[in-house]
């Protein structure tokens, strides 16, 4: 398919959301006119203040779908745009006894529902890109086992397991399989149309994805999960597993997003989008105190380490890292750098504040559940 250029007209679903409100913010940086879809209004006005300019130039706009995992959610919102970037996902920090169903339903028929849209009732769209996940390939703990990723890796282990457990799997393995099964939904769509297919689709796989914010949070608990899980690393050193596990920084993965349009040979192509190192609890305590000077969190941070030499594993998997970075043609960002940009924002939101600086707020992340 063609590459999709600005000003082309992009749908952006789960626009309010930590990695939908960057997508939407590097598109219309790009010239891009950008259709955001958000639950509500109410969700709508979480952004309107971030984009108040565009939204005056008629840049950007909004379409409300309540529940994108009814049938013919997206039915009428894919017919006057160009490409659709669907980052729309369910992901939360508890499980509880209905979870299995609701994770799968938005992440399986809601990405379902938006192929069938496009297919069905747009004559314009040439694109679809899906914000999957680096959990679609194998769980950190899992890495080291495996011989290599391949791009034709998937996680049948935690979809086999959960089929076996149900809601009594915990949630991160329930999350890993309803992302696992709705990425291969994708794929069988792609290939039973064949031919028929009106547009082509790409699978971007992000690891944890930290950063700044860009809709205001008012409480820890209402962060990004992984950036709370990045804040759990230093309040509660080893409470946490430390298997290797792959991250990437928020502005990458939404550059991603908009390069996986504008691309032409990367259709049909399922992407990591991820630093290509893979790090412990150990390499976020380095980096934080290679930043000139560490910030005063409230809280003992490690001591620096030497680095151990990576397992041949976790270098073969680095290498396809790399080679998805090219192809997106990313340039990755230090932890270090990420780090202290994530920290930044977290001081100036009022989220963490500095040793001296009066008490901390960090007691209210509820980090013990993630």
């Amino acid at each position: 398919m063609p590459a999709i250029q600005p000003p082309a007209v992009v749908l952006v679903t789960g626009a309010n959301g930590f990695i939908g409100s960057w997508v939407v913010l590097r598109l219309l940086d790009a010239g891009f006119v950008v259709h955001a879809a958000v639950r509500s209004s109410k969700k709508a006005e979480e952004i309107i203040p971030l984009f108040s300019k565009e939204c005056e130039d008629g840049r950007l706009g909004f379409v409300v779908v309540p529940d994108i995992s009814q049938p013919g959610a997206f039915d009428e919102a894919v017919k006057n745009v160009d490409a659709v970037v669907h980052t729309a996902s369910p992901c939360a920090p508890e499980a509880n006894s209905t979870c299995f169903v609701d994770l799968n339903r938005p992440a399986i028929d809601g990405t379902i529902g938006v192929l069938k849209s496009v297919q069905n009732h747009s004559t314009r769209v040439k694109r679809v890109v899906v914000t999957g996940s680096a959990v679609a390939f194998a769980l950190p703990r899992n890495l080291l086992s495996i011989e290599a990723i391949e791009n034709d890796t998937f996680n049948d282990y935690v979809v086999d397991l959960v089929d076996k457990k149900g809601t009594n799997a915990p949630f991160a393995m329930q999350y890993a399989a309803a992302k696992t099964r709705s990425e291969k939904a994708v794929w069988e769509f792609v290939r039973s149309h064949g031919s028929d297919l009106r547009f082509d689709v790409v699978v971007l796989l992000p690891p944890w994805v930290i950063g700044p914010e860009l809709v205001k949070k008012t409480r820890i608990s209402d962060l990004n999960a992984s950036n709370q899980h990045m804040l759990a690393r230093f309040a509660q050193p080893g409470k946490f597993g430390d298997n290797p596990s792959t991250w990437v920084d928020i502005r990458v993965t939404a550059q991603a997003h908009v390069n996986a349009l504008i691309i032409p040979e990367v259709g049909n192509m399922r992407l990591a989008v991820s630093s290509p190192e893979m790090v412990t609890n150990q390499d976020y305590y380095n980096a934080y105190h290679m930043i000139s000077p560490p910030p005063r969190l409230p809280f003992s941070v490690p001591p620096s380490q030497a680095r151990e030499q990576d397992a041949p594993s976790v270098l073969r998997h680095s290498q396809l890292l790399l080679e998805h970075l090219w192809l997106l043609q990313l340039q990755p960002t230090s932890l270090k750098d990420s780090l202290k940009d994530t920290i930044d924002y977290l001081v100036k939101a009022g989220l963490v504040r500095l040793s001296g600086s009066g008490p901390s707020r960090f007691e209210d992340a509820e980090h013990a559940k993630l």
